[in-house]
């Protein structure tokens, strides 16, 4: 096996575990504000905050992600995702009210933006120019497989 394939395994994995994580949260969510969760929301809208600031997080940090990588290099823009998903977890057992979980989702959308992009640029690095749509093809389907496949933790 040379390095380029443990290189693209490893993007793969990191990708995979990265979809498992967003996949979780997402349910999560759902399920946190049910009439029977912890925050039980008052309306849809109050809900829908989180995929609000979620998908706004998301993209401001992917523009930041794609000059990072060309400046410092892949792997610090990955290591700043993870970090910012640890952050993430500590800040989210700490919440007592839904705008706090809210608001920590601002780091989820840093980590789904810095890993996720972080992993398509070193798959892209791996495979060359000419098979850029392969790369980008296999990040997103072991991603959304990962989100699919971690629904059943939840439900």
């Amino acid at each position: 096996m040379t390095w380029s394939r443990v290189q693209l395994g490893v993007s793969v994995g990191l990708v995979f575990a990265t979809g498992c994580v967003v996949g979780v949260t997402k349910l999560s969510q759902v399920l946190m504000t049910t009439a029977d969760g912890p925050y039980a929301t008052e309306s849809e809208s109050a809900a829908e905050r989180f995929l609000v600031t979620f998908g706004f997080s998301k993209a401001c940090f992917n523009v930041l992600a794609g000059t990072l990588a060309d400046t410092v290099g892949r792997k610090p823009v990955m290591v700043l995702g993870w970090l910012a998903g640890v952050l993430f977890c500590a800040t989210m057992l700490c919440a007592r009210s839904w705008m706090a979980v809210v608001a920590c989702d601002i780091l989820l959308g840093a980590n789904q933006a810095l890993c996720w992009s972080a992993a398509l640029f070193i798959a892209q690095d791996i495979l060359g120019h000419t098979r850029r749509a392969l790369a980008s093809g296999l990040i997103e389907t072991f991603g959304y497989a990962a989100i699919a496949l971690a629904s059943p933790l939840v439900s």
